[in-house]
């Protein structure tokens, strides 16, 4: 018995954990609102519906931010092979 409750503690810190991180990725990324509204679902022992209305919008906006922040990265590396191998070409010609 006290070994699930133990187990159920440590899942339940590790969730906590989890919801301030996000909260942290949010407010990188602009979101105070969000962020501090997420914040006050994490130190209250009961979140409402809203806050989980809210906290579930915010993680959807997160995930589409980090989504495009992921596809620039990689235009841009894209950009810069191509341009590296143009320096090669260029190079090798005037070799």
């Amino acid at each position: 018995m006290w070994d699930v409750q133990e187990q159920i503690k440590r899942m339940l810190g590790m969730t906590v954990m989890k919801l301030q991180e996000i909260a942290d990725q949010l407010e990188a990324c602009g979101m105070s609102a969000q962020a501090s509204e997420l914040s006050r679902a994490i130190s209250s022992d009961n979140i409402t519906p809203k806050q989980k209305t809210m906290l579930m919008e915010a993680h959807r906006i997160l995930t589409e931010e980090l989504e495009r922040q992921n596809a620039e990265k990689t235009a841009a590396i894209k950009r810069a092979e191509k341009a590296l191998k143009v320096a090669e070409s260029l190079d090798s010609g005037h070799r």
